[in-house]
């Protein structure tokens, strides 16, 4: 079962990556009307988001990680920006293979007591 649920996480992953960088190509960003705030928005989520689950493939609890807290990290940062949370479900779609890592990180994980 742990095997299914990384290969579900594994492929869930690159649909999520492939998806993620359609969206930024097709959206054609203009830099340079860019604030702080945008920035920091842009390193959580897509590169934060895309880096965990990349790395997730390795080490799941740190990919697993780096991918959810990227995405806590975005929406608190926009809720703070604009007093709303984004819509929709895509962004939590697109990073839910971060938990998935996690999940099989916690549950495959033995660790040693002294």
């Amino acid at each position: 079962m742990e095997r299914f649920f990384r290969w579900v996480a594994r492929l869930w992953s690159i649909v999520s990556i492939a998806f993620i960088i359609t969206m930024f190509i097709g959206e054609r960003v203009d830099f340079s009307t860019w604030n702080g705030i945008a920035w920091i928005m842009f390193i959580f989520f897509p590169v934060g988001v895309l880096g965990g689950l990349i790395h997730g493939w390795r080490k799941e609890a740190l990919g697993g990680s780096v991918a959810v807290f990227s995405l806590l990290a975005y929406y608190m940062v926009h809720f703070i920006e604009t007093g709303i949370l984004p819509q929709g479900p895509w962004f939590i779609v697109t990073a839910f293979p971060g938990v998935i890592y996690m999940g099989l990180w916690l549950f495959t994980h033995n660790e040693r007591t002294s």
